[in-house]
């Protein structure tokens, strides 16, 4: 990404008159921080410069500084130190994205998607984009289905700052994959009065796509109704009994599938890795069942040898094996943690379970704990020489990183 130091540069005192306002208003004034800066600009002046880039012989448009800009505005000062920056449009709006996304300053998802759709307009790719701002692919492409999948007043509550809303970008993103629109303000009335996790709304988006609805079936007295189906979930889940093994059956389970010592090793660093994030998630108030976390960390590889030796994928060997034990949630776990999973909508991890196991398994390098990075790396050199096993894992990466940004994102990393 492109470096304030490293550009053509000079620090001048301009008029504020001839500022004009970013194009890409990623952010909107906040009155609190406006006020604060007064005090501190009268107290001491101002400690950091504007960043503004020509856009005329006379004229400038901001790049960062919209609250110090304001600031000074309101104080009646007529000039403001800045450093004049020689970049494009779209330098300047991906500088922007990146100040704040380093920041962690929430910015408007939807006039950070037209920013991408605009490079998109001039000949920039997906990934293009995801490299300047140090993001994944599949971040890029999720703001982007904001604009087309997104009913227009689920935009706008994004993008007012008056409009308080509950919703966050990561409800709009899971609200974008059911199609039918009216659907999705019904959706979205029911995060704003019952306060929904995310969690929740994804248990309840795919339990919409699972009854196969017909186009604007909304009647308040059909059992797929969004209010209805909340609390019919809500009461399987109290009511469900789930059977899971101890822990002291889990290795006893290990043993007698002929789990080796190096599987054992490794499986045991997946269970407490796992178990970490459980125990994280749980205290940001996340859903999450810890116990069958716990177990199915523990026997996701249990079908590991008797895979080798029979020629199928161990995942698939390890939900036979569970299923035929009697463990079905875990087995249907187990089958989703395999790295290609991510491929296929289907066959991905999609409850916190599930992805915390899935998640955790790729972390995990032998019977080390390592970055992501690091982890998909390895497998890339080893298995390097196979052109289709690499492709796969490249496609499957950027998916990869987007649990991982889920997970982080809820922990507030």
């Amino acid at each position: 990404m492109t470096n304030v130091k490293s550009l053509t540069s000079f620090l001048t005192q301009i008029e504020v008159d001839k500022i004009d306002p970013n194009k890409f208003k990623l952010r909107e004034l906040d009155e609190t921080i406006v006020k604060e800066l007064m005090e501190s600009i009268k107290a001491n002046g101002l400690l950091q410069p504007i960043v503004v880039r020509p856009v005329s012989n006379l004229r400038y448009e901001l790049v960062f500084g919209l609250h110090r800009l304001e600031a000074l505005k309101r104080l009646g000062l007529k000039f403001i130190p800045a450093i004049i920056v020689s970049v494009s449009e779209e330098e300047a709006f991906l500088m922007n994205v990146v100040e704040n996304l380093q920041r962690n300053i929430k910015i408007n998802p939807i006039m950070e998607a037209q920013g991408y759709k605009s490079l998109i307009a001039k000949g920039w790719t997906i990934h293009e984009i995801a490299l300047k701002i140090g993001k994944s692919d599949s971040y890029v492409y999720e703001r982007l289905r904001l604009l087309d999948k997104l009913h227009p007043a689920i935009q706008k509550k994004l993008t007012s700052r008056a409009c308080k809303t509950a919703i966050t970008p990561s409800h709009a993103e899971r609200l974008t994959l059911i199609s039918d629109k009216t659907q999705q303000l019904k959706l979205a009335k029911l995060i704003e009065e019952k306060h929904l996790s995310l969690h929740q709304l994804e248990r309840l988006t795919r339990k919409i796509q699972q009854s196969s609805l017909p186009k604007n079936c909304l009647c308040v007295k059909c059992p797929n109704y969004p209010c209805k189906l909340l609390k019919n979930l809500k009461e399987s889940r109290r009511m469900n009994k789930i059977k899971l093994p101890s822990r002291k059956e889990c290795f006893e389970l290990l043993k007698k599938y002929n789990t080796p010592k190096n599987i054992l090793k490794h499986s045991i660093t997946v269970n407490r890795f796992a178990n970490r994030l459980t125990k994280l998630l749980i205290a940001k108030g996340i859903p999450v069942n810890k116990t069958l976390v716990d177990r199915a960390a523990l026997l996701h590889d249990i079908g590991k040898f008797e895979a080798l030796n029979k020629g199928e994928s161990h995942e698939e060997k390890g939900y036979k094996i569970l299923k035929k034990e009697g463990f079905n949630e875990i087995a249907n776990i187990v089958k989703k943690h395999s790295l290609f999973s991510v491929l296929n909508k289907k066959e991905a991890p999609t409850t916190w379970e599930e992805k915390i196991v899935f998640y955790a398994d790729k972390r995990v390098n032998e019977d080390k704990v390592v970055t992501l990075e690091e982890r998909i790396v390895y497998l890339k050199k080893r298995y390097g020489k196979n052109k289709r096993i690499l492709k796969r894992i490249e496609a499957a990466e950027p998916l990869i990183y987007q649990i991982e940004k889920e997970i982080f994102s809820v922990m507030g990393k």
